[in-house]
């Protein structure tokens, strides 16, 4: 009992003092010997070796039993598995050198304090425990990535299979017992180091972020806490009118750091931050540094306004741009190739605003927005696009209080031909809450909503969503002329940029051959000439028209110069009642020779019974929507064949 306890203290003790030498001269203080890094981890290695010599001494004494030396052998060999596990092969050398010099020429000298492998047992287990650190570390180098924890665990395995088989053979002899005990011991000893270095690292990497100073490879950034205080200060004491007030990032910075280790994202973010800080600061050397997160570089750059000053392209964000181009964004670590993007956002002190912290706002709203919004990797932030999408999103709460969006559902209503006799495409519609938007007891809800003005961002929301659900569909569906109701009201605006829908567009993989986008005939326009050249830049994308609700008594026909429509759909009115108001079929028979006159095609709606179908056929309607048709929240792919029959007879 008392020799357990006297190997308990003992490994106990050199795994202290270990522990304690390394959170010193390098867990902690790492990042202070960067410029000497070589030269270091050589000279530590040295120093930890001699430390551990002078621990064996100081255990041997402790312990006051000179019987069992086995611990003095094997507890340096795990200081050798730090070395060139959390440290550097560099730093094993030193390391090594006095293991060997307590190995073989201690023993003979300070016989009472160092033991000496004598038997074949113990000089096996030695040489393993020195080979396989080291093997497994060019395996790691210049083959497969081995975590820390593995190599850890591979060399201790081996050593335990190793020892116990080759003991248990000879365990009834008294040197056997002791040999499996030292071994126990001794790797147990062992996990113990391993599981303290692993926390003092992740205390090390941590603590990185939260100093008030991020180091990067000798590159400075402030952090976010001092940054502005600094910069204002910079400010009034230099006098400055104009600064760009610069942000960048890795492109999709969670999925490449969810991909690789934190060896290789720190290489990679050390890289970037190193490459950026010279480059900018060759360029503009008053420049100051800084970080509002653990992910995002920042940097304001104090510029003179001169005459010819645009916004959007001056001489300032070409150099920034070309910046960003010469830096290296591909790398080779560890066998892997890896390659990321960088996207900047800038903002102008003096300018957008004095206030640093709504430079900061806004340039973080953009990079909120970079996915879905921008294909360029540099942009120059608009402060009115961002007030009108935050004012965008209060009308958006305002909207959901009258009616729950939350509830919305998009309903595929086929539209059927005579000609082919199946269905020849779809209208994407909806109801909120299981009421269809179009039927009468929606009524109620789309007053409210066109009162409170919300009618136009109440159509792009469900027109959104609605083409969301189709994006999911396969091909089939997809390949399906698709209409959708939209808002002339925004189309008719100077806000509506084009180039900015068709991207969302093409975002939801959204054919635009097959998108049909549909218009309220009887909503007035207040500017025509910007609505016709709005459709004009759509239909270049291929996109088509169609009107709707035509033929009512609020048609506006003089819409039809500016619309261009594809298709038009008859008020469902018209359909309903065809068969006993004769005025109805002379209003259908004009709006077909009107569109015969403008190359469109007539959509009869509100198809809602046989009988109703059978007339507007006989008239000459050849594609029909309505109860009749039906509708579903999933697309009906094929006709039933009693519809068919029943359509067909």
């Amino acid at each position: 009992m008392n020799n357990i306890l006297t190997l308990l203290i003992a490994c106990l003790s050199y795994t202290t003092i270990i522990a304690f030498c390394y959170t010193i001269f390098w867990g902690l203080t790492r990042h202070l010997f960067t410029k000497l890094k070589t030269y270091y981890e050589i000279f530590l290695g040295f120093v930890l070796g001699f430390i551990s010599t002078f621990s064996l001494i100081l255990i041997t004494l402790l312990g006051g039993d000179t019987g069992n030396l086995g611990l003095t052998i094997f507890l340096p060999t795990f200081l050798y598995w730090v070395s060139i596990i959390f440290i550097s092969p560099l730093s094993s050398i030193g390391i090594l050198t006095c293991n060997i010099l307590n190995l073989v020429l201690f023993s003979s000298i300070f016989s009472d304090f160092f033991g000496k492998p004598s038997d074949s047992w113990t000089i096996t287990l030695l040489v393993l425990a020195y080979v396989i650190p080291l093997v497994n570390y060019f395996v790691k180098t210049f083959w497969k990535n081995i975590s820390n924890w593995s190599n850890w665990s591979i060399t201790t395995i081996i050593l335990l299979l190793t020892g116990l088989i080759w003991g248990l053979a000879f365990i009834k002899t008294s040197p056997a017992l002791g040999n499996i005990t030292n071994l126990l011991f001794w790797l147990g000893s062992g996990y113990l180091a391993y599981a303290y270095i692993a926390v003092i690292n992740q205390i090390y990497l941590h603590a990185l972020k939260l100093q008030n100073i991020v180091t990067y490879d000798n590159t400075y950034y402030l952090n976010f806490s001092s940054a502005h205080e600094q910069i204002l200060n910079k400010i009034q004491e230099e006098k400055i009118k104009h600064g760009i007030y610069l942000t960048y990032f890795i492109s999709n910075f969670e999925k490449f750091e969810s991909k690789v280790n934190f060896q290789i994202k720190d290489e990679v973010v050390n890289s970037i931050s190193e490459q950026s800080y010279n480059l900018i600061k060759e360029n503009f050397p008053n420049s100051i540094f800084f970080k509002p997160n653990y992910k995002t570089f920042g940097a304001f750059i104090p510029f003179d306004l001169y005459e010819e000053f645009s916004q959007s392209n001056n001489k300032y964000l070409e150099v920034i741009k070309n910046i960003f181009l010469q830096m290296n964004t591909e790398f080779k670590i560890e066998n892997y190739k890896i390659s990321i993007k960088l996207k900047s956002v800038c903002s102008y002190y003096g300018l957008h605003s004095n206030n640093l912290d709504k430079l900061l706002e806004y340039n973080r709203h953009v990079e909120n927005d970079f996915l879905l919004t921008y294909q360029e990797k540099n942009i120059v932030v608009n402060p009115m696009e961002i007030i009108k999408e935050k004012n965008q999103n209060k009308k958006m709460l305002s909207l959901n209080e009258v009616t729950n969006l939350n509830q919305f559902a998009t309903l595929f209503e086929p539209i059927y031909s005579s000609k082919t006799k199946d269905f020849e495409s779809y209208f994407l519609n909806g109801m909120v809450e299981g009421i269809e938007i179009n039927s009468d007891l929606f009524e109620e809800q789309k007053k409210l909503i066109s009162d409170m003005g919300l009618e136009s961002l109440f159509l792009r929301y469900i027109s959104f969503q609605s083409l969301k659900k189709l994006s999911k569909q396969n091909n089939f569906v997809r390949e399906k002329d698709m209409f959708i109701n939209y808002t002339s009201e925004y189309i008719s605006s100077e806000d509506f940029e084009v180039n900015e829908f068709i991207l969302k567009l093409k975002n939801l993989k959204i054919d635009l051959s097959k998108l049909i986008l549909n218009f309220d005939i009887n909503n007035e326009v207040d500017n025509q000439k910007q609505l016709e050249k709005n459709i004009d830049l759509l239909k270049k994308e291929s996109i088509r028209i169609s009107v709707s609700n035509f033929g009512s008594l609020k048609t506006d026909f003089a819409l039809l110069s500016c619309y261009k429509p594809e298709f038009i759909f008859l008020e469902g009115e018209i359909s309903k009642k065809i068969n006993y108001i004769k005025e109805n079929e002379k209003i259908l028979l004009e709006s077909l020779k009107i569109a015969e006159k403008i190359e469109a095609k007539v959509i009869a709606t509100s198809v809602n019974s046989y009988i109703i179908y059978k007339h507007l056929k006989s008239l000459g309607i050849e594609f029909f929507t309505g109860e009749l048709i039906g509708s579903s929240i999933d697309p009906r792919e094929v006709i039933s064949e009693e519809l068919r029959y029943l359509l067909n007879k």
